[in-house]
């Protein structure tokens, strides 16, 4: 006889949703997590969190870092641990953006190097080829003169 038990746990601010079956009464029961969502804190609960008033600047983060679509939908007070949250991933993906730009240049730099390097070994080379040409015209004149 299969019969479904609901249970829900409060843990930490996160609630479960377990439902536990009977396959037959020789099996265990089992508990199958089905869904999992976080309850958010409001101002008027006392519930240990706490909360910032958004500012602006801390408005226009909280959008670059898509924990909300637009400016218009974050509220005036959000919870602090979710300005630190995005603090870390700007500094993050600030510290990552820095670092990509400061190779690139120095990728720019070797680019440019190279290319002086090779364009003074190709003047190289053409003197080189110059001189040695102009001593071979003037061997084949000596022998010209010779015979």
């Amino acid at each position: 006889m299969a019969q479904r038990l609901l249970r829900t746990q409060s843990i930490l601010g996160v609630r479960r949703m377990l439902y536990r079956q009977h396959r037959c009464s020789k099996h265990f029961i089992e508990p199958i997590v089905t869904r999992e969502f976080h309850i958010t804190p409001t101002l008027g609960v006392s519930s240990g969190f706490s909360q910032t008033y958004a500012t602006p600047e801390i408005k226009q983060m909280l959008v670059r870092m898509k924990f909300f679509k637009k400016v218009e939908h974050v509220p005036d007070f959000v919870g602090s641990g979710l300005v630190s949250l995005a603090r870390d991933y700007f500094r993050v993906k600030m510290s990552m953006t820095i670092m990509n730009v400061l190779f690139f240049i120095i990728y720019l730099m070797f680019v440019w190097v190279r290319m002086q390097k090779a364009k003074k070994n190709k003047d190289t080379i053409n003197l080189r080829y110059e001189a040695n040409r102009s001593r071979e015209l003037k061997k084949s004149e000596i022998l010209r003169q010779d015979h």
